[in-house]
């Protein structure tokens, strides 16, 4: 992006640069050709003066227009093609996950309503939308005989789950326009109450969209089926996630969550695309304990 900038302002400055040389060059002598008197040439060249100004600055005002445009044509293709990417890529997880019925873009989308509903900043959408649909992507490190048990999982194996967090955010980290998306990847998987993993984060120590994020995630997992669980009666869920506020969640978070529930819910069915713009364009017009997460009963493996 900075050097999409630069050459775009280099070419203005080139042709500006064309321009007044060229300007300098034969105005003089055509007014000397002309001018049969002194009096006239210093008219001449006066009004030249003024004439450059004008011109010019009428010039350079559509150079720079012109250099505008281009800009943010190459940065809506570079936009739409990096969104294109990751949603390919959070399909292609949600198919070797087994996921059900789009699980990323569905949490993704329920989160950025979610996150406008909070009053989370317009300009960080994007960035939590990313994070959002690629929060499971470390996932991608963790073997079959893991990600796909029908069964709970050994202390060994819960060891292995509890890497990929890490391994999530240092894949992203590599990516320049991702790094404003890693806070979710990282430590959606932290708890309120400093019982989560992988670097036991407490309280407001875990980033906000984590926050936001982790309870979305959860309502998901436990509504849908998964390998090693079947799916819960809605009120079952709604339930636990108001009995976790205070222990695995931000409490300010799920109230906030369970009196938008509806429209929050929602939001999970809408096009990605489609949700982004309708954010954007209404937010412009603005100006529980560790030992719930048991396998028992079909209970959620939080969470893989």
């Amino acid at each position: 992006m900075p050097s999409m900038k630069r050459d775009a302002g280099m070419r203005v400055a080139v042709l500006y640069a064309v321009v007044v040389f060229a300007w300098l060059s034969a105005s003089d002598w055509i007014a000397e050709s002309f001018a049969s008197d002194h009096a006239l040439l210093n008219w001449i060249l006066q009004f030249k003066d003024i004439l450059f100004v004008l011109v010019t600055s009428i010039f350079l005002k559509l150079l720079i227009d012109k250099s505008q445009k281009d800009l943010e044509s190459k940065n809506r293709i570079l936009e739409e093609g990096m969104r294109q990417t990751v949603e390919a890529l959070s399909a292609a997880m949600d198919i070797r996950n087994k996921e059900t019925g789009h699980h990323s873009s569905r949490v993704a989308n329920m989160t950025l309503e979610f996150a406008r509903l909070a009053g989370y900043p317009e300009d960080k959408m994007a960035s939590l939308f990313n994070g959002a649909i690629l929060h499971d992507i470390g996932k991608m490190a963790l073997p079959d005989t893991i990600l796909l048990k029908p069964g709970p999982l050994n202390s060994q194996e819960m060891d292995q789950v509890k890497k990929h967090p890490k391994i999530g955010a240092d894949l992203l980290s590599h990516v320049s326009m991702l790094h404003d998306s890693l806070d979710i990847p990282l430590s959606h998987h932290e708890r309120w109450d400093g019982k989560g993993y992988p670097r036991g984060l407490s309280g407001e120590q875990i980033p906000f969209a984590a926050r936001l994020f982790s309870i979305v995630d959860v309502w998901d997992a436990l509504m849908f089926s998964r390998v090693y669980k079947a799916p819960w009666a809605e009120d079952k869920v709604v339930d636990y996630i108001r009995r976790g506020a205070g222990h695995q969640f931000d409490p300010d978070l799920v109230r906030k969550f369970l009196e938008n529930y509806r429209v929050i819910r929602a939001a999970g069915s809408m096009d990605s695309s489609e949700m982004l713009s309708m954010l954007t364009e209404t937010m412009s017009a603005m100006d529980i304990g560790q030992d719930h997460m048991t396998i028992g009963l079909g209970a959620p493996r939080d969470n893989p």
